[in-house]
């Protein structure tokens, strides 16, 4: 029986444990059921490996390094992937920045599972869409949307331990 709660073996907000995470291979989701219903990736080059963006869900910084957290389009929520921002359309990007701004922080692409104060600061650890467990990181409130917040803390799961 483990007696470490699994989420907080690691501090998965360093930039190597996001280098890893950015660097990982899109690899399509195995769903069950029949093939011919599910959707088929769309590729606007596929030799070139170049596949549509669905949607943005969630992003990243660390230092001067950004992330954005890929929805592919035709693709399972488990092959989304974190790009850099030179790698996706620029109007996409600005759009995800816009609502980032309106919402103030992540907003479709979290679920808040915990809550800490660390250093002084609140702290969320996110779920990111369609990420393994592996993926999970504290988050400073800063990025995350006062919607987002809002839900958690009305789940009553807002009281916060103390780092």
């Amino acid at each position: 029986m483990e007696l470490i709660d699994p989420r907080l073996w690691i501090d998965t907000t360093s930039a190597d444990h996001m280098e890893s995470v950015a660097t990982e291979s899109l690899s399509v989701g195995k769903g069950g059921g029949n093939d011919e219903e599910a959707p088929k990736p769309t590729a606007i080059d596929e030799e070139g490996n170049i596949w549509e963006v669905e949607l943005l869900l969630a992003k990243w910084k660390q230092g001067r390094r950004v992330l954005y957290l890929v929805k592919w389009k035709g693709f399972a929520d488990d092959a989304n992937t974190w790009e850099k921002r030179n790698d996706i359309c620029a109007e996409l990007v600005n759009k995800f920045d816009t609502d980032y701004l309106e919402y103030g922080g992540n907003h479709l692409g979290v679920e808040l599972l915990d809550k800490r104060i660390h250093r002084g600061t609140a702290e969320y650890l996110v779920r990111w869409k369609g990420r393994p467990c592996t993926d999970d990181s504290w988050e400073k409130e800063s990025t995350i949307s006062r919607e987002r917040i809002r839900e958690f803390e009305t789940r009553g799961e807002g009281d916060a331990m103390e780092l």
